[in-house]
């Protein structure tokens, strides 16, 4: 059961969502969160159920499971003081993906969902700084599983490193693409715009160059640094992982989705390759204009940057799904999004 004790802003700063915030932004944070016992043997998420609350775990452990065909159960992860629980469920408030049982008698602080929403359009410090945090956990944790999948990928082949294809071609040598009558009420009704006020899907539309992609054109290379992030407006874009001739597709981003999240975002290299799987028009938002988006304080700007690491988690989710002989591999790197 939840009382309603508030952390000491100090126990706060031992959590690694946290660690660095100031202690007048963890101050403004604690009262917002509630405190939690769990015995041991306690479900404290269900496979399933909504994603209505995080847990920050301040001691004891947990484990963490997902169902498997066959009436079969794997251990994803277990997770003890200082680690978040749920952070991203709570983010998209789709059901839980995994089961997160108590293994010893636990205590936690908990945020509920009316609480982060509150959180996400508050204007002050702490509030925009947790929610890119958790944002760039769910960064952390698809470059994670892209990774695994690459190392199981070259494990059954025996290849070492990408394979060799197409460099990606400079968007500046495609044709641009002229905006059709009526595209950002279309795009509102897409899944990245979807709830969206219409002024901030007019902010990320206007100014931004659009791209008529031939049906195969590589637009990002593994390795590569990506130079903008990708927003489809019409076709499909196809994220895979190329090893020894195997090809492992981790996701199919069609209209109001993104690609190009890991290299943008985050700064690294890109883990995949994206190429068009048809004909294509895509959005090009450079990286400068997106990370100005994501660190802004503007209600505007919260409300995309909260629909940005929406998509980022779709894309992490798409990415667990187990693919055939891939099934494994995929398992073993998704503690993570329950």
């Amino acid at each position: 059961m939840s009382a309603p004790i508030c952390p000491m802003p100090e126990a706060l700063a031992g959590v690694a969502l946290l660690h660095g915030m100031p202690l007048d932004a963890l101050r403004d944070l604690a009262p917002l969160l509630s405190h939690r016992r769990i015995e041991a043997g306690v479900t404290v998420f269900a496979e399933g159920e909504p994603g209505d609350s995080m847990l920050l775990l301040a001691s004891g452990g947990a484990e963490v499971v997902r169902r498997l065909p066959g009436n079969l159960r794997q251990t994803l992860a277990h997770v003890g003081p200082g680690e978040a629980l749920g952070e991203l469920a709570l983010l998209t408030r789709r059901p839980r993906s995994a089961t997160v049982r108590a293994v010893a008698p636990s205590t936690a602080w908990q945020l509920d969902a009316h609480a982060f929403e509150l959180l996400r359009r508050d204007g002050r410090p702490v509030a925009v700084e947790l929610v890119r945090r958790i944002g760039d956990s769910a960064l952390t944790r698809l470059r994670h599983l892209y990774a695994v999948i690459a190392g199981a990928l070259e494990d059954r082949t025996g290849a070492r490193g990408p394979d060799r294809h197409p460099r990606a071609l400079p968007s500046a040598a495609l044709p641009a693409a002229t905006a059709d009558d009526g595209e950002d009420a279309y795009l509102a009704g897409t899944m990245l715009f979807r709830g969206l006020a219409p002024a901030a899907v007019a902010e990320v539309t206007s100014g931004a160059r659009r791209v008529a992609v031939p049906r195969g054109t590589v637009l990002a290379a593994e390795g590569m640094r990506p130079d903008a992030l990708l927003v489809v407006v019409r076709g499909a874009l196809e994220s895979t992982i190329r090893r020894g001739g195997l090809v492992q597709r981790v996701r199919l981003a069609g209209p109001g989705r993104l690609a190009c999240h890991l290299g943008v975002l985050d700064g690294g290299p890109s883990p995949v390759e994206v190429r068009a799987r048809e004909r294509s028009t895509v959005l090009e938002l450079p990286r400068a204009r997106v990370q100005g988006i994501v660190r802004s304080p503007e209600r505007l700007h919260r409300d995309i940057t909260s629909a940005i690491h929406i998509d980022v988690v779709r894309a992490l989710q798409a990415g667990e799904r187990p693919h055939g002989t891939m099934a494994a591999a995929v398992v073993r790197a998704a503690p993570l999004a329950a």
